[in-house]
């Protein structure tokens, strides 16, 4: 299968960034999160995981 280049004038979308997998799981994260932590654990400058805890507060 041949795929053809974009037409004069048509920029191509930016590769994606090396961290935006991580940036997007991030912001879903925090995003559900009242209260709790966030945890990244980083390898040779590389996220590989995301532990997420989450705190639920209960009226007095």
């Amino acid at each position: 299968m041949r795929i053809d280049p974009l037409p004069l004038g048509i920029d191509a979308p930016p590769p994606p960034s090396r961290h935006e997998a991580a940036l997007r799981a991030i912001s879903e994260a925090l995003a559900v999160l009242d209260y709790g932590s966030v945890l990244l654990t980083v390898h040779a400058g590389r996220v590989v995981q995301l532990d997420v805890t989450r705190r639920r507060r209960f009226p007095d």
